[in-house]
């Protein structure tokens, strides 16, 4: 309860009384530097490889934060990425639907028109051909059909 008390410009005026130009900022900068310093001094001096220094440097300020309780304040278009993202994840569930649908139909012997793509689903990176995919699935259904007539005939 003692924080619902205690505000800002308060603080800050206590510690200018302590030091001049002392604020929180300032006092927070200072212990974050100090507390990086002695992560940093428990760190292999040994370390040869470029590559082996930046990875320790980033674990013993990734220990800092968390130590100072420091977090990443969000994006201001986090909201509207994370609704595309939603909207794509629907999509491709949707899309997914559509080819096990098709899938199926080429099980049962059934030759569908191809699976239409979704028109707001555009592939970002490398984009799926699915021909092999459904022609692999034609090619076991076919031979599923012929070991079945072949174990019928035994």
């Amino acid at each position: 309860e003692l924080f619902n008390y205690l505000t800002t410009s308060a603080l800050n005026n206590y510690l200018k009384s302590q030091m001049p130009g002392l604020t929180a900022k300032v006092f927070r900068t200072y212990n974050a530097s100090i507390t990086l310093q002695k992560e940093l001094e428990k760190t292999d001096p040994n370390l040869k490889l470029v590559e082996e220094k930046i990875l320790s440097y980033n674990r013993c300020n990734r220990e800092v934060a968390i130590l100072c309780n420091h977090q990443r304040s969000l994006p201001k278009s986090f909201r509207d990425q994370m609704d595309r993202i939603d909207q794509e994840i629907e999509q491709s569930k949707l899309q997914l639907q559509l080819v096990k649908k098709h899938i199926i139909a080429l099980k049962r012997g059934i030759t569908p028109p191809p699976p239409q793509l979704l028109p707001n689903l555009t592939p970002k990176k490398k984009s799926t051909n699915l021909k092999p995919i459904i022609k692999k699935s034609k090619s076991d259904s076919d031979s599923n059909s012929n070991s079945d007539t072949n174990s019928d005939s035994n």
